[in-house]
């Protein structure tokens, strides 16, 4: 876990596929935001510019703050 600062008091991690013709890439990232990233929803794919991106999983917990 990091810690995060101001409004932005939630982990979040995400992980995905990347899909451009035959060509097949896993994703992931993790950092802090506000509540609603907590929003986004996993198993949605979208097509952008000749790309599927799949959002595979979320996780979102809270984040330690500094002291």
């Amino acid at each position: 876990m990091i810690p995060c600062t101001s409004d932005e008091d939630q982990c979040i991690e995400f992980t995905g596929i990347l899909v451009a013709g035959n060509v097949t890439l896993l994703k992931s990232a993790f950092g802090c935001g506000s509540p609603g990233i907590c929003d986004k929803r996993f198993g949605v794919t979208k097509y952008i510019k000749n790309t599927f991106d799949i959002l595979t999983d979320v996780a979102c917990y809270p984040a330690p703050h500094h002291t």
